[in-house]
């Protein structure tokens, strides 16, 4: 029956895309039934999609135990109002209205002129961003011929569905396969167009939701024998049962991650990482379905899942919280035996009502004793920090402790894993990533290392099999499965004979009926065209990112991660009163929204397609002002608000910019993020590269937030009597792009040509001025500039002083012989304003000149110059 519900919640509100591209006048449910019968032969399906609003309900002739009613009580609880005084004649509607950004409502409401709405299109469509656009910029409307070729496309996989279905008229089609159907129609069509209403949720998300809901009220009524839905989802006692705790929200929290990505050595890095990082997502997506196939659920029950953490909604049973104790147990047993105590997995739940979704009821009295939807994800986060605080219960601890345990156990202490350096291994053999002859991996390392290389291809299919031939995946039924990534090719020939429990796609709107879902990855690579074909791959190591530099031989590291974004979702979308934008639905469809930049959209950024819909090609950020397009970096890992990439260490840097301000337009200004970027030697160790950028990220957010740290976190000053020292190299994003790039390096290389080898053959000289200057003048500026804002060694409450006379003595070195107006002007102009920067007494004008300098002696050092 969850089947059923599910397919028929999923359907409900298919009628709305045939009104919007058609003409009629007729109501969207009685359009949505006719539509379906044609491929559908299922009468409670097409009963519940006919009568999913009050009005034909009343006088709908169905027993009291018709799935119509939990359809129709779902669909109010998703959509987080009471639809009764809704008419048949779609009154106060306008059809092409567009979908508003969810971020239009975050954090308080945007006015009128300040809101964003996104382009109607299918959401594989093509390779550009679907940015909200400002309605002062541009009053858009989904068009009908937009809606008619999406209502052609779902007709389209409906007949398909039918015909692979013939029997039954695709009543066995798998939830998860229509969910990723509507998914690709749905993402950018309003779920309501009432024009009182603020239309910032996606019919995806909303059917989505509905399902989730539907799901888990039929299983709460199974559990507790109420079979009169009628009574309990249409009649006066559906103001009782919405206030019952009917659902749990369930956490999941997977820890040690990052130990387990980046204790790695050298040998074979950036593959081994990808390879690890994909992995552990793929790990937590198997988990997810796990948990969901033993509960009885579906992907529609699936709120979010990204960066480690995942959240479910299920119905509040006795059996449910059972089964999750019984399965946490067994994955974090299975953990233990495969990787220590390196990963664990915490899971925990919330009761929650239907009340709790839904924005508070105008007539409700404020002092009723209910929680929002943003303070049950409060409590629920705070429940998990608890639980994590005592991992382990007394059987695995007893374990742990036990010397001779299979977790304990040293099989050979001799020799150990070059690559995870673990010695509870039976046998080593040669690292498939460096052929030396030295270098001995672990069984495991190889295969993330073979996996890393392989995930390369934009056509994989990941199988979850019953074997022990690829990567081990949890298990907890008494059989070893484990994951493979192949192609169609490979998947044709696995067919024949091989236990495929589940497949699994990256990034590709495919369907089929073992497929659990498309995975959107961020998995951006550059490929080393000096090894094209190479048996090896195409993939640029690290060496050869770095030397793809400007100047200097060094990697760009960097990591990022969204300011606040736990306190994002606690409180989220509330208005002057506090209330009143806060719902599930909302809450879902920013999770979406936030996952679908970090694992989809930061492709195209790094691609250099920074442009929106319908916009034409824009450029991408420039240190230099050379016109770049596919940037030189790798990224490593991105989830749902975590990003960790690597690559020619200026156009990591300019990358940053560009993920800042695409993500500050994606979302409306609404939402920021912090980074640290180092430039580090290629061979550096992976864990400490890893480190370093999370330091530089942690003083970025300890500064204040919405900043970028790079270059040196050492040196520090401090300004206007302030106590606490200040990093000289972190900068609020917008001080970083308009002063230290836009106006102090645009300065240096408007007026200067620097005098040094140029090692860069392909690229343009970064100097375009007529004054000549050497690295040895540019590094007397810096003495000067250091000189003046760092803090005293002895005395750590004064500044250094600046020898003002060398200084204008450096200055007169500098002046070019009169003769050359061009260059006696540009003398004129920069002896101006390096003076006016180095002599105020806000030392902010000589700290961004600082880091400006720098740069620009990055961008001109030879490849392989390791000194100053």
């Amino acid at each position: 029956m969850i089947h059923k519900i599910s397919l028929a919640a999923l359907l409900h509100d298919s009628g709305k895309i045939a009104y919007r591209a058609d003409n009629t006048h007729i109501n969207h449910s009685v359009l949505g039934k006719d539509l379906l019968e044609k491929y559908c032969t299922d009468k409670d399906i097409l009963q519940a999609i006919a009568y999913h609003h009050r009005k034909a309900l009343v006088k709908a002739r169905i027993a009291e135990n018709h799935i119509a009613y939990i359809i129709y009580e779902a669909d109010n609880i998703a959509a987080g109002v009471d639809r009764r005084e809704e008419t048949d004649g779609e009154y106060g509607f306008d059809k092409y209205n567009p979908l508003e950004s969810i971020f239009n409502q975050l954090n308080g409401k945007c006015s009128e002129n300040e809101k964003c709405y996104h382009r109607l299109r299918g959401l594989d469509q093509n390779e550009k961003i679907n940015y909200g656009i400002p309605i002062w910029q541009q009053n858009i409307k989904a068009a009908k011929d937009k809606y008619e070729e999406l209502f052609s496309y779902m007709e389209n996989n409906l007949k398909r569905l039918a015909a692979e279905n013939s029997k039954d008229g695709f009543i066995s089609v798998e939830p998860a396969q229509l969910l990723k159907i509507i998914e690709n129609i749905c993402s950018y069509m309003p779920s309501s167009t009432k024009i009182s209403q603020a239309c910032d949720v996606s019919l995806y998300d909303h059917v989505k939701l509905t399902a989730a809901i539907a799901n888990s009220m039929y299983l709460y009524f199974a559990d507790n024998n109420i079979d009169d839905y009628k009574k309990a989802c249409f009649s006066e006692q559906n103001k009782i049962y919405r206030q019952k705790n009917m659902f749990l929200l369930i956490s999941g929290d997977m820890s040690g991650i990052q130990d387990f990505i980046y204790t790695i050595s050298s040998a074979g890095a950036l593959k081994s990482l990808r390879g690890r990082s994909f992995y552990l997502d793929m790990v937590l997506e198997y988990i997810v379905d796990e948990i969901l196939e033993e509960l009885e659920l579906n992907r529609c029950n699936l709120i979010y899942t990204g960066g480690g953490h995942f959240y479910l909604l299920a119905p509040n049973t006795q059996n449910v919280k059972d089964k999750l104790r019984q399965l946490k147990n067994k994955c974090n047993e299975w953990f233990l035996r495969k990787t220590g105590t390196s990963l664990y997995l915490e899971m925990g739940y919330q009761e929650c009502s239907a009340i709790n979704f839904m924005v508070p009821e105008n007539n409700r009295d404020v002092n009723d004793d209910y929680e929002q939807i943003g303070e049950i994800f409060r409590i629920l986060s705070n429940k998990l920090s608890q639980q994590k605080l005592c991992r382990y219960n007394q059987e695995q601890l007893s374990t742990m402790f036990d010397p001779i345990s299979d977790i304990n156990r040293t099989r050979d202490g001799s020799r150990e894993c070059g690559i995870c350096h673990t010695s509870s291994v039976d046998k080593l053999d040669e690292f498939h990533g460096k052929h030396d002859g030295n270098t001995k991996a672990c069984d495991l390392c190889n295969k993330l290392y073979d996996f890393g290389k392989k995930i390369i291809s934009d056509k994989n299919i990941f199988a979850v099999v019953e074997s022990d031939d690829g990567l081990p995946l949890p298990s907890w039924d008494g059989h070893a499965y484990s994951l493979l990534s192949m192609d169609n090719n490979e998947l044709l020939k696995f067919y024949n004979g091989s236990n495929i429990k589940r497949l699994y796609t990256k990034n590709s709107a495919e369907t089929g009926t073992l497929l659990a879902t498309n995975l959107w990855v961020g998995d951006y690579i550059t490929h080393n065209l000096q090894q094209k074909n190479s048996k090896d791959g195409k993939t640029a190591d690290f060496e050869y990112l770095a030397e793809q530099s400007r100047g200097i031989k060094r990697l760009g590291v960097l990591r990022a991660d969204v300011d606040r974004l736990g306190q994002t979702f606690a409180t989220a979308f509330r208005d002057g009163k506090g209330t009143h934008y806060l719902t599930l639905s909302r809450m879902a469809a920013l999770s979406r929204q936030m996952s679908m930049f970090f694992k989809k959209y930061i492709n195209y950024i790094c691609a250099g397609h920074i442009e929106g819909e319908n916009e034409q090609e824009k450029p991408i950020f420039s240190l230099w002002d050379d016109k770049k397009q596919a940037r030189k970096l790798v990224i490593v890992y991105s989830g749902g608000d975590d990003v960790f990439v690597v690559g020619a260490w200026d156009e990591v840097l300019e990358f940053a910019v560009d993920l800042y301000q695409s993500l500050q337009r994606f979302t409306n200004g609404k939402i920021t993020i912090s980074a640290g970027m180092a430039m580090l030697e290629h061979n550096y160790p992976i864990s400490q590269m890893a480190d370093i950028a999370g330091q530089m990220e942690s003083i970025a957010k300890d500064s204040g937030r919405n900043r970028i740290t790079l270059l040196d976190t050492q040196e520090k000053m401090k300004t206007n009597g302030n106590e606490k020292e200040q990093i000289v190299h972190c900068y609020e994003w917008q001080t970083f792009i308009n002063k230290v790039a836009g106006e102090k390096l645009q300065f240096l290389t408007k007026y200067f040509s620097f005098n040094t080898e140029q090692t860069n053959a392909d690229k343009t000289p970064i100097g375009k001025g007529h004054l000549t200057i050497g690295k040895g003048q540019l590094y007397k500026l810096v003495e000067f500039i250091r000189r003046k804002i760092n803090v005293s060694d002895q005395d750590q409450n004064t500044p250094k002083r600046m020898n003002i006379v060398r200084f204008i003595y450096w200055l007169a070195r500098l002046e070019p012989d009169k003769k050359n107006e061009t260059a006696y002007a540009d003398y004129q102009e920069v002896r101006g304003k390096l003076y006016e920067w180095l002599t105020k007494d806000d030392l902010q004008d000589s700290r961004q000149l600082l880091t400006a300098v720098l740069l620009v002696i990055y961008g001109i050092r030879n490849k392989n110059d390791g000194g100053r």
